[in-house]
């Protein structure tokens, strides 16, 4: 059994993630080819350092909660949807300021313009940003960050998720134009300045200064390279012949190299860090989930269900600004069945109002076949207005699907605080 984003980020998003990965345990398909395996780098001795940050992470998770609707802290993040609210709501810990790296929650966490309102509120706002987005508008600075072209990059968030273990490192094809710098950079800068202010920046600082007589500093490239002579394929700085380096990936695999066909088996042992090394089924938290799905209703009045999708050209609200990507008159556009369509008398292209309890927006409508009927789906990211070289997406407009969605803390997903993004109830009516 197979699930991801789609799954995960219902009204019920955790539960129904453990139930796949249960079903697939029972049935013996954990960590066998053609069932659920675990990707990573395959870096000797990864078990014993994940495990003691295993036990802090799932610590935490027990003990930390949110101010403002009591969630766990997921991998030391709190759920984006309460970000409005804890800005907003007074109180010890109340989010006075805001540092926003490649992210524009305005259009990508639910109710946007509760959000935009409470930004208005912040004492420092700062974005890392090279456009004037929805979300760096409200931004008291915005410090240009490098393009891909200006920076190396090594994609070290996607390993563990390659079903053939891949490595490719690209670097910087133009120096950085005008004042743009990495953003690791700007932070780096930032958190020296900071040094000797609180314990973990004074260690920081100590750091430092016991680097710099030689010459050395931190830098990503630096820690990559490392990662990658230790990890699957490596040289391990020089006891493996020809083995893989950031130089040598970028010189002799330009496009990148497979490094095996599949991921190997017998890798959850590196990945479960209860103790014991076993994986767990049994948790409160799953049966609290699974008696609160007893007790949950839908308001009257909104019979069909909105469900978010990907477009070939997009990602999120990234891609909206680049011409080339957006030949050919895109426009955002609800994808409906034919049968439905007939029912509400709209035909292609007709502009239609979809609502939910929560908001509405008005979309043009694409008719087919290959969806289900009582269900509409809606790509996610659009509804610019942002300012500056923000323009060729101003123009492309489409409405913001996210102000559909709940920010009650009552409709959260309570053991993670993902927010509920499908299978929202709406219902659909022509426009005029």
């Amino acid at each position: 059994m197979y699930g991801r984003f789609g799954t995960s980020a219902g009204r019920n998003g955790t539960l129904t993630t453990y139930l796949l990965d249960a079903v697939n345990i029972v049935a013996g398909n954990a960590d066998r080819a053609g069932g659920m395996m675990l990707g990573g780098l395959g870096i000797p001795g990864q078990r014993w350092l994940l495990n003691p940050l295993g036990a802090v992470l799932q610590r935490e998770y027990r003990r930390t909660r949110t101010r403002v609707g009591d969630f766990p802290t997921v991998l030391r993040s709190e759920p984006a949807t309460m970000m409005a609210k804890e800005i907003s709501t007074p109180g010890k810990g109340q989010i006075r300021a805001l540092f926003v790296s490649a992210g524009n929650p305005v259009l990508s966490v639910p109710n946007g313009l509760e959000l935009e309102e409470a930004l208005e509120g912040l004492d420092l706002m700062v974005g890392l940003d090279f456009y004037v987005t929805e979300t760096t508008s409200h931004c008291d600075y915005i410090l240009p960050v490098t393009t891909m072209y200006e920076r190396d990059d090594f994609g070290v968030a996607f390993q563990a998720q390659y079903a053939s273990p891949f490595r490719q490192a690209t670097e910087a094809v133009i120096e950085p134009v005008g004042q743009a710098r990495p953003e690791w950079q700007i932070i780096d800068d930032l958190m020296a300045r900071v040094a000797g202010r609180s314990v973990p920046f004074r260690a920081l600082g100590l750091a430092r200064k016991a680097l710099r007589p030689f010459g050395l500093r931190p830098t990503p490239r630096r820690m990559i390279d490392g990662l990658i002579r230790l990890s699957e394929g490596g040289d391990l700085f020089g006891l493996r012949r020809r083995g893989l380096t950031f130089d040598r990936l970028v010189r002799d695999h330009p496009h990148g190299v497979v490094l095996n066909e599949h991921v190997a088996e017998g890798t959850f042992k590196n990945g479960v860090t209860h103790r014991g090394g076993r994986i767990r089924l049994k948790h409160n938290e799953i049966s609290e989930e699974m008696a609160r799905l007893n007790g949950r209703s839908v308001p009257d009045g909104y019979p069909m269900r909105l469900i978010g999708m990907r477009e070939t050209r997009s990602e999120n609200s990234w891609m909206h600004n680049a011409p080339l990507l957006m030949r050919g008159g895109r426009t955002q556009r609800a994808v409906l069945h034919v049968d439905d369509a007939a029912e509400l008398g709209v035909s292609d292209g007709d502009v239609v109002t979809v609502a939910s309890p929560w908001g509405s927006v008005e979309v043009p409508v694409e008719l087919t076949k290959d969806i289900v009927t009582g269900v509409v789906a809606i790509p996610h990211g659009w509804g610019h207005k942002g300012t500056g070289g923000w323009q060729v997406a101003n123009r492309a407009g489409g409405a913001n699907v996210n102000q559909l969605m709940s920010t009650d803390p009552a409709d959260i997903e309570a053991m993670s605080g993902m927010a509920w993004l499908t299978g929202i109830p709406i219902r659909v009516e022509p426009v005029g």
